[in-house]
């Protein structure tokens, strides 16, 4: 059995290919962020989450029927700005 020392290292190439699939996947992220429409499932978790980052309570200040954990996450976007432009940040 041989010690971690001796175990071999992923190739160049393999590491190569693995940046080249996050940059690609990264790239069509942003494109598609920067020019795409939005839903209203969208525009209703983005004032969700604007609310909370306002200090909102869900279901005390405001309604909406899904778990607030994600309303949470997502107010970082939101925090020390209104801005609209915020919403690609999402």
């Amino acid at each position: 059995m041989g010690s971690a020392a001796h175990r071999p290292s992923p190739s160049r190439a393999a590491t190569a290919l693995l940046a080249l699939a996050i940059t690609w996947l990264v790239f069509w992220s942003v494109a598609l962020a920067l020019r795409k429409g939005y839903a209203i499932d969208e525009l209703d978790y983005a004032h969700a989450a604007w609310s909370v980052a306002q200090g909102d309570l869900p279901y005390r200040d405001f309604f909406d029927h899904h778990f607030p954990l994600l309303y949470q996450a997502l107010a970082l976007a939101f925090m020390g700005s209104d801005d609209p432009g915020r919403l690609r940040l999402l």
